[in-house]
């Protein structure tokens, strides 16, 4: 199995916001982005397919994304998301419920709901995989 990477440092900085944006919303879903770094923004995410879903491994600091219930609206591919803090701290919130994830921590959502999550100045790293609804993987 084959990998796309795609890192930030491959484009000029006056591009990185936006090609992250892009990048999150083809492999996630779309959010709505908040960079928080006021100097050049850098992220990298590793995408593989993994049986019916894909795998992710993403770095990144200093953003703040949001999932809006009109993004929902807009576009719901119906997946469930499983991360794992490898390195740093990761906020997630959802179903009016806040939890600060830490390495070695997991965390669950979804993607038919709205959800922030928020990744501080410390570098975060996390393994996120992501599966459809309709899978029976019983």
């Amino acid at each position: 199995m084959d990998a796309t990477v795609i890192d930030t440092v491959e484009f000029p900085l006056n591009e990185r916001r936006e090609a992250w944006v892009e990048t999150m919303a083809l492999a996630q879903v779309t959010q709505r982005v908040k960079f928080l770094e006021t100097a050049a923004f850098g992220a990298r995410i590793e995408l593989m397919p993994l049986g019916i879903g894909q795998l992710s491994a993403l770095s990144y600091a200093s953003v703040i994304a949001q999932r809006t219930p009109r993004l929902v609206r807009q576009s719901d591919p119906e997946m469930y998301h499983v991360a794992v803090v490898t390195a740093g701290e990761i906020g997630i919130e959802q179903y009016r419920q806040r939890s600060l994830l830490k390495r070695g921590d997991m965390g669950f959502f979804d993607s038919s709901r709205s959800f922030d999550t928020f990744a501080g100045d410390t570098p975060g790293k996390t393994l996120l995989f992501q599966f459809p609804k309709s899978c029976r993987c019983v």
